[in-house]
């Protein structure tokens, strides 16, 4: 039974969940609780209802023959093929996010074998079976996706870098950023970009071969102590791909950083579509930080992480027009919301410590980079987004506690931009010896730094 101590909403899920599975026969209903399933996403009610033997024996069933229920589900006309596959797709993406949210060291050599049987049976998969990053049937939600991912990186472990399936996965990963560029799902941004640095890595982790986990999952042992060892043994082997999938998103910047860092390498072009793939990152980000715009506990400084993280591969000269049109909708969207944060907390007479200390790191970042030609516009950018946020509000922001470095760090970085603009307009000075366009930026930011 679950332990009832603290029965929140996860837990009472999981509950209802158990009851419906185990009793229901309903073809319908059963697709729904499955799907409920993947939606779980505490390790600890992952746990106890994996601990329920009732439950795996019921979705153990269901997984390995999903054409018995939903042959008959009442009222669907459309291709019965289809549909199957579609519930195939649904059962094995259940069963990678059961595999890569729970924890091996906390359950019974039953409940492990069966695990261990499910990664046997993952790991022989047929490659054209895994590679389908939409269903046959329905639009793919971002958890339905994330579990997916989450099975293909169970799939792919085996191999490690070797380049087999590489058009496919390529194919693969530019359709899951598709799911990702319309959903605002911090876990689905963070495993999806761990991911891309995981296919992409030079030396990707290499693991046993298939046969060899195949063989270790189904072999029987007299000794039940050495059975529940090796079966342990066996889902260590994904424990890699588990602490991405359950890691915290608050650490989504440092793995979406890495991601660009993939994408924009030469190596990385042979390998999947990375302007289509980063361009795709960019939009999943803008709509997170468009959902926090109306957000009550809107984390300022993640919000600030994020757009660091942009910054940086913006700087490059491989990212599409696309991508940096966006990075300009991410300025103004982090701007937006530091100012509203700013104005709440002032009108509250609230400390603005944290919104200080979150805009000083964002200036301090974007002056650490080398001001040379690919940068230059984004610099512009980031002058006049963060400029007329600042500079109604600049004499109140010098009183108050980090005030005075965030202010002295702006005007440092106008100061290094404009310098660069003086040098860029020297440059590209016509044959008449008139200054072209770069003259009136440095006008705008001469204007600006004394303002501050």
């Amino acid at each position: 039974m679950f332990k009832r101590k603290e029965e929140g909403p996860e837990t009472l899920k999981a509950i209802a969940l158990q009851r419906t599975i185990c009793e229901s026969d309903d073809p319908e209903t059963l697709l729904h609780t499955i799907s409920n399933v993947i939606a779980l996403g505490e390790p600890d009610t992952m746990d106890q209802l994996w601990a329920q033997s009732a439950f795996r024996r019921r979705f153990l069933e269901v997984y390995r023959n999903p054409s018995d229920g939903v042959s008959r589900l009442v009222g669907y006309t459309g291709s019965p093929s289809k549909l199957v596959e579609s519930a195939r797709q649904l059962y094995r993406g259940a069963a990678a996010h059961i595999l890569l949210s729970m924890n091996p060291d906390w359950h019974t050599s039953d409940a492990l074998q069966s695990c261990a049987n499910l990664l046997s049976d993952i790991a022989g998969l047929d490659a054209s079976t895994i590679l389908k990053p939409t269903p046959p049937l329905g639009k793919p939600s971002s958890k339905f996706t994330r579990s997916n991912l989450g099975l293909f990186a169970i799939w792919r472990r085996p191999y490690g870098n070797t380049q087999a399936h590489t058009d496919s996965i390529g194919n693969y990963l530019v359709a899951c950023s598709e799911v990702l560029a319309g959903s605002s799902d911090r876990q689905l941004l963070l495993f999806f970009s761990w991911i891309v640095c995981w296919y992409t890595a030079p030396s990707t982790p290499r693991s046993e071969p298939v046969g060899r986990i195949t063989d270790e999952s189904r072999a029987i042992y007299s000794s039940p102590l050495s059975h529940k060892r090796r079966a342990r043994r066996t889902l260590q082997s994904v424990e890699i791909i588990r602490s991405a999938y359950t890691r915290d998103s608050a650490d989504v910047a440092r793995v979406v950083q890495g991601a660009f860092q993939a994408l924009v390498r030469t190596e990385s072009r042979d390998l999947l579509d990375c302007g289509v793939v980063l361009t795709n990152i960019f939009r999943g980000i803008e709509r997170i930080l468009a959902d926090e715009q109306f957000n009550p506990d809107a984390n300022v400084q993640h919000a600030f992480e994020l757009l660091e993280s942009c910054e940086t591969v913006l700087r490059s000269p491989r990212v599409p027009p696309t991508a940096r049109e966006i990075g300009e909708n991410l300025r103004m969207s982090v701007a937006q919301l530091w100012r509203r944060e700013y104005i709440a907390r002032r009108a509250g007479n609230k400390s603005s410590n944290e919104l200080m200390t979150a805009l000083h790191s964002y200036l301090i970042h974007v002056r650490s980079f080398k001001r040379d030609e690919y940068g230059y516009d984004e610099d512009i950018a980031v002058e006049r987004v963060f400029g007329a946020m600042l500079r109604p509000i600049s004499a109140d922001v010098s009183e108050l506690k980090g005030g005075p470095a965030v202010c002295e760090a702006f005007s440092a970085f106008v100061e290094e931009v404009s310098k660069n603009a003086r040098i860029n307009a020297r440059r590209v000075r016509d044959p008449d010896g008139h200054w072209c366009h770069w003259e009136e930026e440095i006008l705008a930011f001469e204007g600006t730094h004394e303002s501050l």
